[in-house]
């Protein structure tokens, strides 16, 4: 029937391949790597008839497994995986770009507390040095909050700053008027902080006091009132009691 061993390896090695096909057909899970060796009484050919399934076909084939089994997002959960993995790394710093180191005239020097409430978006910000004759501060500043809610952020976080950049000998401001819907205000040593509403803005004018000189005669009784008014408030703000219960906190 065969005229050499080499056509009994090709005839052999023909009808192993189509017998894997049936195979794979049938049940892939059925195949295996494990040598096939076909029995011969020819000892020439008893090595050159070993016949392997290749692996490459047995890992094309394997059985599935939900063990195994790749986890396939679709589009939208995938944004979404996205998504929270980016906000994963963003760590968010609430004092970026404010210099935390304590000031040279007092915990604040005005110029960075004028930037942390531009940074908080108060509205309006009036800043004028004090005339040494009050004798409470240096400087005072004026602004206007959005919204009571908006006021009372400001306030606590001017304080918040205040307490990381201060130094041992420093005392805690207290947030005077946290309960007032239209004025608080905050003395800082060495600038008087007041954060008021829209309404109360406008009718006590603070910023008039300085903004108008001896010399004019028709705003001169205005300008009494409001001299009195801020001595008045001066006059509160020096009999402040200190938080020291707070002096420890960290935060």
């Amino acid at each position: 029937m065969f005229r050499n061993a080499a056509q009994k390896l090709r005839f052999l090695q023909r009808n192993t391949i189509k017998s894997n096909k049936l195979l794979i057909k049938k049940d892939a899970r059925l195949l295996t790597t494990t040598p096939i060796r076909w029995k011969t009484k020819d000892p020439d050919l008893k090595e050159m008839l070993r016949v392997e399934v290749p692996n490459t076909i047995s890992s094309k084939y394997e059985p599935f497994s939900e063990e195994t089994a790749p986890i396939i997002l679709d589009i939208e959960e995938e944004r979404r995986k996205v998504g929270d993995e980016a906000i994963e790394d963003v760590v968010y710093d609430e004092f970026a770009g404010i210099n935390m180191k304590r000031g040279l005239t007092g915990v604040y020097d005005i110029e960075d507390l004028v930037e942390l409430l531009r940074r908080e978006n108060a509205v309006d910000m009036f800043v004028a040095r004090i005339p040494k004759e009050f004798q409470y501060a240096d400087y005072i500043i004026v602004v206007t909050g959005k919204s009571n809610r908006h006021m009372v952020a400001m306030a606590e976080f001017v304080r918040k700053v205040f307490k990381r950049k201060m130094s041992k000998g420093d005392i805690i401001p207290k947030i005077e008027g946290k309960n007032s819907k239209d004025w608080i205000a905050l003395d800082l040593s060495n600038i008087v902080l007041h954060i008021m509403s829209a309404s109360a803005r406008e009718y006590y004018d603070i910023e008039t006091l300085w903004a108008v000189g001896k010399e004019f005669d028709t705003l001169s009784q205005q300008k009494t009132q409001l001299d009195g008014l801020l001595k008045d408030y001066s006059k509160m703000l020096a009999e402040l009691t200190p938080d020291i219960t707070e002096k420890e906190e960290t935060n």
